[in-house]
């Protein structure tokens, strides 16, 4: 997966793990619609870097940090309930330009 790259989703299938994935493995914000019941706090539990995320260089390693903790606060800010409308909205306008 490249910057730039388009991901089409299905809506029928619906796991915490896909979040986190997303997140941490490819620098990502999921756009996956979640169910009633959505816990954000589980998903930010998940959020752990793997081993590999840590053979580099220090510099480049703080550099991968503060991206992914930047990723996390947005990713908190438009997860949060009062938020999801309106960030599904962004994404639709978006996609219809």
């Amino acid at each position: 997966m490249r910057k730039g790259d388009m991901l089409v989703l299905d809506k029928g299938f619906y796991a915490y793990y896909h979040y986190t994935d997303g997140l941490v493995k490819y620098g990502i914000l999921p756009l996956i619609f979640p169910r009633k019941n959505f816990k954000l706090g589980k998903v930010l539990n998940g959020v752990i870097p793997t081993l590999d995320f840590y053979l580099d260089k220090p510099n480049r390693i703080q550099e991968k940090l503060l991206f992914l903790k930047g990723l996390v606060n947005e990713f908190k800010e438009r997860y949060r309930i009062g938020n999801l409308s309106s960030t599904l909205e962004a994404y639709r306008r978006c996609f219809q330009n």
